[in-house]
C-alpha cells in the first residue's frame, strides 16, 4: 500500500525499532524502553485481530444442508382433480453467515402420466404456520419445515388417474451459494393405494424406492 505522495507506508516493525534506538540515544531508561515496545506490540496486536475479525466478517458464507424425510402423504380431491404431495424437509446452516432456502421446485414423473406433472403450487409451513419463501436460516442453525406441493390433474390431461404404476417425486431447493440441491422420492402406486386415494383421499407411503 502506499500512501498519497506515492511513497511505501512505514513498516511498523521499522517504527518501533526506531523508536527504541531514539530512546537509548537520548539515555532514557530501560523501564520506559520497555514499556513503549509493549505499548507497540499490543496495538499491532489489536488491529491484526481486528483485521482477522473484518476479513471473518466479509467472507463468511451460508452452509446449507437439505435433508428430506423419508415419509410421503398424497391427498386427493376427486371432485376438484387436485393432488397434494407432503413431504418434511430439514434445513441445516453450518456457515458463518445467514442463509436462505430461496426457491423450491417440484415434479411428479411416472410412465402411468401423459407427461411430466409440474407441481406448481408449493407451500412451506413451520410449525403449521405457512413460512413464506424464501425462508431464511440463521448461522449455526436450522429449520424444520413441510412442502405442500399441488397441481390439478384435468380430466382432459390425467382422466384416468389415480391409477397404478412407478412414480417419482423430483424436488429441487435452491440455497445459495450452494448449487442447486435435488432429491427425488420413488414409489409404487399400488391397487390398494389407489383405493386409498380414490374413498378417502389420502394415503401415506413410508418407503422411499429410489436407489433400490
Amino acid at each position: 500500500m502506499e500512501n498519497k505522495v506515492g511513497r511505501a507506508d512505514p513498516d511498523p516493525i521499522e517504527q518501533l525499532t526506531d523508536r527504541v534506538t531514539a530512546l537509548e540515544k537520548r539515555g532514557r531508561g530501560r523501564g520506559e524502553t520497555i514499556a513503549l515496545v509493549i505499548g507497540v506490540v499490543g496495538g499491532l496486536i489489536a488491529i491484526t485481530a481486528q483485521v482477522r475479525e473484518l476479513w471473518v466478517k466479509v467472507t463468511a458464507k451460508p452452509r446449507i444442508d437439505v435433508v428430506v424425510g423419508n415419509e410421503l402423504y398424497l391427498r386427493w380431491n376427486a371432485k376438484e382433480r387436485d393432488l397434494s404431495l407432503v413431504r418434511g424437509v430439514a434445513l441445516q446452516n453450518d456457515g458463518e453467515a445467514v442463509g436462505s432456502m430461496k426457491s423450491v421446485s417440484a415434479r411428479l414423473e411416472s410412465d402411468a402420466l401423459v407427461h411430466t406433472e409440474a407441481l406448481p403450487d408449493i407451500q412451506a409451513r413451520e410449525n403449521q404456520n405457512v413460512a413464506s419463501i424464501p425462508v431464511t436460516i440463521q448461522a449455526k442453525n436450522g429449520k424444520d419445515l413441510t412442502l405442500v406441493m399441488g397441481s390439478k390433474l384435468t380430466s382432459e390431461l390425467e382422466p384416468e388417474f389415480p391409477k397404478e404404476g412407478s412414480y417419482k417425486l423430483v424436488l429441487e431447493v435452491e440455497t445459495p451459494p450452494a448449487p442447486l440441491q435435488q432429491t427425488s422420492y420413488c414409489f409404487r402406486m399400488a391397487s390398494s393405494l389407489v383405493d386409498d386415494l380414490r374413498q378417502s383421499g389420502s394415503a401415506k407411503i413410508s418407503n422411499n424406492e429410489c436407489g433400490q
